[in-house]
């Protein structure tokens, strides 16, 4: 993130991991790390500051994702899309308090894609 100040934030995976997918929009993230099937959530704070405010463990390899578009005068999207090589496709809750826990799942006839 570059600040109004334009001094420079930056997060860094943990060691040996990448990051393989990044889905937001303009207050929001989710990213996948490669191999490991770890969701992390990020969300800009009233200060206008990225701050890392989740993580979950998903516990398979991450095919795509997205983050919900926000909705006109809404600070934050309520939902996530993750799929998996397993041509499932998980909907997560972003909301506060709740961020990460499943909402739904569908199976698909093909693998997902975005």
């Amino acid at each position: 993130q570059i600040r109004a100040d334009a001094r420079v934030q930056e997060w860094k995976a943990p060691a040996r991991r990448h990051v393989q997918h990044v889905a937001c929009n303009a207050q929001q993230c989710v990213l996948a790390l490669g191999g490991s099937g770890a969701l992390y959530y990020f969300d800009v704070d009233e200060l206008g500051v990225l701050q890392e405010a989740e993580r979950h463990e998903f516990g398979k390899e991450v095919a795509c994702l997205d983050v919900a578009p926000l909705a006109p005068g809404a600070r934050r999207a309520s939902f996530a899309a993750v799929g998996d090589w397993d041509s499932t496709v998980h909907i997560f809750s972003l909301a506060a308090g709740t961020v990460f826990r499943r909402i739904s799942m569908q199976v698909l006839p093909t693998q997902p894609s975005s």
